[in-house]
């Protein structure tokens, strides 16, 4: 069989290890926001913020090209990502709650026992400019592999004949989640409801179009396979095809086109649907027009319509990707998100602790600066009245 001698050299460990790291920057700009909301000054830190928050649309998508190469390699690939995505969506849900609950709640409760929830609640909410946050990725990983599983597994006793169409149809209900989330998304944005924080570990953090690609990527490999069958060639064909570098390089490409197209549409649906909602805007008296527009632009955003865009910047590293390309030490798998976990919780964890006793203790010193200053009030005028 024919060959190319060109072989992309990176794997789906250095796409791990990279998302990881845009995700570990994305939460240094996260915490700064949530510390400049807590200081009452949005631009305490400047643009730091936004820019490193802008990272996070990279985290995803690199973790999701990451699952996917191991969806089709590994034999046991299904079982292994749906239950070690699963695992990792659980203990992101869980690591969330303990901290909300025990650490911010019980520390805010030992300062104020009657209002430590609410003031808790209310730095969530202002500080986050639709009233949510969405930062559980491995959601997004979890649901995607069900998408692959559903697409493109046979079962061997359950769904036979005809009722292997009903298995393939519950595809769908990654998708249902998905646009339930953005849904939330919306309304919350959109002041018709409050999301409670318990809600936040819950919803999807990439894209809505970052989904499709996933998507479409998976219906392109299991089309082709049943293209390639069907031109008279032998499953072993297929599988002596995949080894080669053609198969691989033609996989980064596919992705990199379907991730260019992807953008295109999502910038055309951004501009779209910003253009109508400033159309469709109250502008209050003497306010500006532009101000009013770019919190609108801002705001679709936020929903994750435009976030696709960016993804053109990670073309290069796909077309250096190889798909095909697997390990022998298994463990060293294992330790990377373990240790992302670890790495990223305590990030959070002391970056939360911080930011709660810097604004409780300002409180505080407010609080006794005002007793003070009405004590010397009330000592003035008692001298100036003997």
């Amino acid at each position: 069989m024919p060959d190319i001698r060109y072989r992309g050299p990176l794997s789906y460990r250095h796409f791990r290890i990279i998302a990881w790291v845009t995700l570990m920057i994305a939460s240094i700009g996260i915490l700064l926001q949530v510390a400049a909301s807590t200081k009452g000054d949005l631009n305490a830190f400047g643009s730091w913020p936004e820019a490193l928050r802008f990272f996070s649309t990279f985290t995803a998508p690199l973790f999701l090209i990451a699952a996917f190469s191991l969806l089709l390699n590994a034999k046991d690939g299904y079982r292994r990502l749906i239950v070690f995505y699963g695992g990792l969506t659980l203990l992101v849900i869980g690591g969330f709650f303990l901290a909300y609950q025990h650490y911010l709640l019980g520390l805010a409760e030992a300062f104020s026992p009657e209002n430590g929830r609410r003031m808790v609640d209310l730095i969530f909410y202002y500080s986050s400019t639709e009233g949510f946050f969405a930062f559980n990725i491995f959601l997004d990983l979890f649901l995607c592999s069900l998408v692959t599983f559903f697409l493109n597994y046979t079962p061997t006793k359950y769904f036979q004949g005809r009722l292997l169409f009903l298995f393939r149809s519950f595809a769908a209900l990654p998708a249902l989640y998905e646009i339930v989330s953005i849904v939330l998304k919306i309304l919350s944005s959109c002041g018709a409801m409050v999301l409670s924080p318990y809600f936040f570990p819950f919803l999807t953090a990439k894209a809505p179009l970052s989904f499709l690609v996933f998507f479409a990527v998976a219906l392109f490999m299991k089309n082709r396979k049943k293209h390639f069958l069907k031109n008279g060639s032998t499953p072993e064909d297929y599988a002596a095809f995949e080894r080669t570098n053609v198969n691989s390089f033609q996989f980064a490409v596919r992705l990199s086109l379907t991730i260019l197209i992807a953008a295109m549409i999502d910038a055309i649906a951004y501009v779209t649907i910003s253009s109508i909602l400033t159309a469709n805007a109250t502008i209050p008296e003497g306010a500006d027009a532009y101000a009013v527009a770019v919190q609108q632009f801002n705001r679709v955003y936020n929903w994750g319509f435009g976030q696709t865009v960016p993804l053109i910047f990670i073309i290069p590293l796909v077309l250096l990707f190889d798909y095909k390309k697997s390990y022998q030490n298994a463990w060293i798998d294992l330790i990377i998100p373990v240790s992302g976990i670890i790495i990223l919780g305590f990030v959070f964890l002391e970056g939360g602790f911080q930011i709660l006793t810097s604004f409780l203790w300002e409180k505080a010193n407010q609080s006794e600066e005002s007793s003070s200053l009405d004590s010397a009030i009330i000592a003035l005028q008692q001298k100036i009245h003997k």
